[in-house]
This record gives structure tokens, sequence and C-alpha cells, in this order.
């Protein structure tokens, strides 16, 4: 017999009657039922916890296997969120199952209680269930498609199509738990009200049938034990998550000692070999420099780590903050011709814009935003302003940044700014008309015969044709091309790629122009871009320091954008230069440059010449 034919049958007697009705037969449907339903909602809190608990490694697995951003890893906590959810509500929600002998009315209330809890679950299944990992999805197919921007529409088009799978799956599941309420839970409260109702009458007459659910309440170890097992669940599911990331984590690229292909200068490769053996960088390209050109360059090492795949004296190397020099070139050309001057402010070169600037910012000068001392802070937010146009970031920047006050007074305090530099190429581009890019190539880059120059990463997506970047401890990026680099907003900053050749070709004119000689500036230009105008020791784009062996004061910078490390050491005295770039970034590769700059000064210096090639295979 069922509830259905036990409510029928007990409305179909008089009061007097339904008191005939065996009361054992009603107790013993009801606690069946209760119990055929408690199984079925243990059986699914386990699943979901059980499913839940071990995503949590398999998404480190994953995310560890593929090099996944870290989007992807926000799912963990969410997935946590929703196992402790089921675990915290079964516990705050224990049923006590009336003892022996107590009225029926009690096991149906009890029945009733649970039931209009699952309703409530089920209602704001939304908020506790579906929204943490929904968020934490789309945030990943957000990055993801950032990330692929530049890659065509297609790419878009994929990933919001996953987007949209996404949303329409959990869409899906929502609706089937508001199905499930409608069709399940809420006629089965309406059975046990009206059930209730009856008994309630029944009790009226005089019996016994209704009370209050009782129980025997949990014992202090018992709820002690409860909480160790789920202290352990968790536990065993966090050893669980390092095995799996661990395990899903790619080998290391190895490094082959053995194997260290050079091209170039024998006596620049020669210095090279052993600094790349030592410090495991993947390649280095060096070059020294007079003013009258090149004098040797040399490439060592492979393109990618774990690729045999050799660099050449071709390859493009991004610069990274070397980018900064060839922006204060660009602005000093554009002051020799008149169309700009140093103490120029942004409020008189973006005078439409100029209203919305802070009182002091509205004052900050050409030459502030390139000595790094016009106060403001040292990025913008690259989320922010992470568009593929980087003409377009860069005016935005300029309204959004300079309508707030700068962190400093400016002109008082020394801070590195990347944003001063995006700010500054921003106002060359509002004076030529053009993007920084194109006046770049049409005043400094053309003019040098600079013709392999870039903006971003290197080479093409997917192929080894260029040099590939690395961490700092030594693993290859996940990617590779053009938009493989800080957003296009950051181009004036350091953004640029070229062959060690073409930037041997930008430093041989800064030697040039720093001796007086006929160069793309006049010596006046040359020797502001190279004094520090405040305090210290920065300049235009340079470092200004005094070194013994460049004769007294020498220029140097260096760039790094997170993949590539490019130095560069100038001594105008002695009329030469040291270039070195890296294919990884960090500690490591700065160690490695420092070291091939000095190996290099110490055999310009000495005037000596290997004569070997550097390039050998061991087995």
């Amino acid at each position: 017999m069922n509830p259905d034919t036990l409510k029928e049958a007990w409305r179909a007697q008089t009061a007097q009657t339904r008191l005939t009705i065996d009361t054992d037969l009603l107790l013993k449907e009801v606690r069946r039922n209760q119990k055929s339903f408690s199984a079925v909602l243990f059986w699914r809190d386990l699943r979901e916890v059980g499913v839940s608990l071990l995503m949590v490694p398999v998404w480190f697995y994953l995310g560890a296997k593929y090099s996944l951003p870290w989007t992807w890893y926000l799912a963990v906590p969410a997935l946590l969120w929703i196992a402790s959810f089921m675990l915290v509500d079964r516990r705050r929600h224990k049923r006590h199952p009336p003892e022996p002998g107590e009225p029926p009315g009690r096991h149906v209330e009890d029945s009733l209680a649970q039931v209009e809890h699952q309703i409530w679950l089920l209602r704001n299944v939304l908020w506790w269930y579906l929204l943490p990992p929904g968020l934490a999805i789309l945030a990943f197919f957000g990055q993801v498609g950032w990330l692929a921007r530049d890659s065509g529409w297609m790419v878009a088009l994929v990933v919001a199509g996953m987007a949209a799978v996404v949303v329409l799956l959990f869409a899906g599941v929502y609706w089937l738990n508001q199905r499930a309420i409608r069709s399940e839970l809420e006629p089965r409260r309406r059975e046990l009200q009206a059930l209730l109702a009856s008994l309630k009458e029944a009790t009226e007459a005089g019996s016994p049938a209704v009370g209050h659910a009782g129980g025997t309440p949990e014992t202090e170890r018992a709820k002690w034990m409860r909480i160790l097992g789920v202290v352990l669940l968790f536990a065993f599911t966090a050893v669980l998550s390092l095995w799996a990331y661990q395990a899903g984590k790619p080998e290391p690229a190895r490094f082959d000692a053995g194997y260290c292909p050079a091209a170039g200068d024998p006596a620049v490769t020669n210095l090279l070999v052993p600094i790349r053996e030592k410090h495991h960088v993947p390649a280095m390209a060096a070059a020294i420099v007079t003013s009258k050109g090149l004098v040797m360059a040399g490439v060592v090492g492979t393109r990618k780590r774990g690729m045999e795949i050799a660099a050449t004296l071709n390859d493009q190397w991004h610069l990274g903050s070397d980018t900064k020099a060839m922006t204060a070139t660009l602005v000093a050309r554009l002051i020799e011709k008149g169309r700009l001057k140093w103490e120029s402010i942004v409020a008189e070169v973006f005078p439409d814009l100029a209203a919305g600037f802070s009182s002091e910012a509205r004052a900050i000068t050409v030459l502030q935003l390139l000595s790094h001392r016009s106060g403001l802070k040292p990025n913008p937010d690259l989320i922010l302003f992470g568009g593929a146009d980087g003409t377009k970031e860069r005016l935005r920047v300029v309204k959004d940044e300079l309508s707030k006050a700068p962190n400093h007074k400016p002109g008082t305090h020394y801070e590195y700014s990347n944003l001063g530099y995006a700010i500054a190429g921003a106002i060359t581009e509002k004076i030529t008309g053009k993007s920084w890019e194109q006046a770049m190539r049409d005043e400094v880059f053309g003019p040098l015969g600079m013709t392999s120059v870039g903006f971003g990463g290197t080479g093409t997506p997917g192929q080894v044709d260029q040099p590939w970047g690395h961490y700092q401890d030594g693993q290859p990026v996940s990617g590779n091309g053009p938009a493989m680099d800080n957003p296009p907003v950051l181009s004036p900053a350091g953004r640029v790629h070229c062959t060690i050749q073409d930037w041997a070709r930008f430093i041989a004119d800064q030697l040039r122009g720093a001796q007086g000689e006929r160069a793309l500036l006049q010596p006046a230009a040359y020797k502001k871009l190279h004094t520090p105008p405040f305090e210290g020791e920065y300049a235009l784009g340079w470092l200004a320091v005094e070194r013994a062996w460049g004769g007294g004061k020498v220029l140097n910078h260096a760039g790094d954008n997170t993949m590539n490390f490019a130095n560069v050491w100038v001594a105008p005295r002695r009329d030469f230069a040291v270039l070195v770039c890296v294919n990884q970034s960090g500690n490591t590769a700065f160690q490695a440059s420092d070291e091939a700059v000095s190996a290099l000064i110490g055999f310009h210096t000495a005037g000596t010449r290997g004569a070997e090639p550097a390039e050998r295979r061991t087995n």
C-alpha cells in the first residue's frame, strides 16, 4: 500500500472509523517511503561530493599538462565549495528519526521537513551549485579569448561558441532541477501535508497520532569522528591533487649541453658557448658595435629548449625596455623638426582632453615622461587597456590616467614608469597623426636601415621559426607570435623586436651622435638623450653611470618582457658598445647576459681575436 491509498482510505472513513485503520501498517508505509527518499538523497549527495572532489585533482592534472592559464584553476575553489556546502548542509540538517513507538504523525512531520528542505536546495541551486563553477569556466574562456584576440575571428568564434555551450549546459541543469521540484517534490509535499492534516484530525478525536520529532542526539564521540572523516577526506583530496599536478606537469625541456649550434664570428661564439652552458639558457646572441657600425656578431644555442632548431644570425630578438631609448629618439627627432618641445606639457598636446586632466597631471612635461619623473604609477591596468589597437588604447590611457592625481608631484620623484612611455607614445601619435609604430618606422627605423623591426612577440604562432620565449625557470612559454607579449598599449615602453644587426645599427647611430659625427639627430639632441635631466642616473631611455672600462660615463639599459632578456652597454668615450640577447627571462638570463657583456668588453678592450669555430657537438 502506498501513501496515496492510505490517504484515500483515511479520508473515506468517519473520524471514529479512521481510528480502526491499522496504525502499524500506516507507520510501516510512511517509514518505507521515507527510507527510500533518504536513500535517493544520500546517493545523490555522495555522487555530487565525490565527483566534485575527484574533479579537483583532474583539474590540476589538466592545467599542468597543457600549461593552462591561471583562470583555469578558479574552478578548484568552486568545486571545493560545492563539496563543502553539501557536507555542511547534510550536517546542519541531519535527520533525527522518531524513536520506535512514537505516533505516525511524527514520522510524517520528519518526512515533510526533509522534502521542504530539498525544495529550498533546488530552488536555490543557481547560487550555490551552478554559479561558482559557471563563473570560473566563463572567466577561463574569457582569458583564452583575450589571449587569442589577434588570431582571427574564427578563433574568437570558437571560444565564444564553447562559452555558449557551457551557459546552455548550466541552464539545462537549472531547468531540470526546477522541473524536479514541480513534478516530484511539490506533489510529495502536498501528499504529506494532506496526510498530516488527516492525522491531526485523528488526534483531535483522541488518538495520539501527531507529536514532535524526537530521536537520539549525536554523541560527542560520533561528532568528532564525523569531523575527522571530513578532514581526512579533504586532506586526501589535497594529496591526490598535488600528485595529479606533478603527474600532469610536462617533463622539463631537456638542456643538451653537448649540442650547441653556433653561427657568426667565432670570436663571439667562442665566448658565448661556455656561458650558455653554465647558465642553461636556450640561446644567446651578441654583438660588438662602434660608431662605424657592426664589428662582429654571433649566436649560439637553440630557438626553443628541447628542440634541436638552431638560432641564426637572421633571427629577431625581443628588446623589451631597450625600446625606450628608441621612443626617446623619436621624440627628439620631432623636437628637432619644431613640432614639439621638451618642456611641452600634456595639456598643450591634448587641448581637447585637458579639461579632464587633474591639476597636477596637466602640467607633466615630455621631458618628465621620458626620464621617469612624471610622478605617474609604473603601469596602466593591462586588463583594462589590453585591446589590440595600441593607438586607441594609448589615447584611452591619456584620458583615464591623466584624470587622476599622479603618485608624486611631477619633477620631484623618480619612479620607473612604463605608463609614462605609453603616454609619450600617444604624444608622438597626436603630433604626427600616425601610430607610434608607423612613426618609428618613418622617423627612426627607416632612415637607419632597420628593416627587420617588428612589434610584439617573435615568430609565426605555432612555428619555431624565431627564438621562442622562455620563463625564468627555463621552461618554454605556452605560445609564440605577436600576441605573446605585453599588450600593444605598452609598445613605446618595450615591444620592439629585431635582428641583432638592426639593433646594432641603432646603437651605432647613438655612438656617432655622442661623438658629434653625422647621425640621425644633431649632437645636442644626443647629449640631451644621454644626460640625466634631474638628479640621479636615468637620462632619456638610458641609465648614465661611471665605469672605468668605458673611460667615464657609459650608457646602459636592459629589457625583460618576462619571456626574453636584452642587455646593452655603450661606451661613447671609447667608441664601442656591447649588445646581448637571451630568449629567456629573469635573473638567470640577466646573469648570463651580464657575464657575456663582461667577456665581450674584455675581448674588445684587449684587442684579441679568436680563431676556432665555437659550434660543436658531443655525445
